[in-house]
């Protein structure tokens, strides 16, 4: 996990109905790895979510982006983004930027830079970027 204990941003989102996702498309709650699309810019960012959810349908959703400081300022609220794996997956509207203190991630994210674009998957650490990936927070 993104090493923030707040997300950097709350989402609304909407997932698209995908014949090969099955009809309707579906998501159950978890931490889902992914990439997102802000004027034909790509981040990568976790999402977390509650509950299960069906094309069509909006929800909430936190966001942490891992280029953080870099990320950010295409990501006011308002803006509205896609989520894209090879195409575009939901679409998503900045609700609201959180309010936190600079973390550790400032370092890791100068060290990182060096590594990846914003635009390549997460780094092994984070293990790969794709939609359908999910990790299950553990009772």
């Amino acid at each position: 996990m993104i090493p923030r204990e707040l997300p950097d941003l709350i989402a609304d989102l909407c997932l698209l109905s995908n014949p090969s996702m099955g009809s309707p498309a579906e998501l159950s709650k978890g931490e889902w790895q992914t990439v997102l699309e802000v004027d034909g810019e790509y981040w990568s960012a976790m999402l977390n979510f509650e509950g299960r959810h069906v094309s069509g349908e909006h929800f909430d959703a936190e966001v942490w982006l891992l280029y953080l400081n870099t990320a950010l300022p295409s990501f006011e609220e308002g803006v509205s983004f896609t989520v894209w794996e090879g195409e575009t997956r939901a679409v998503g509207t900045v609700k609201r930027i959180t309010q936190h203190q600079n973390t550790a991630a400032d370092d890791m994210e100068a060290g990182v830079a060096d590594v990846i674009s914003p635009a390549n998957s997460l780094p092994s650490t984070f293990g790969p970027a794709t939609y359908i990936e999910l990790r299950r927070h553990q009772a």
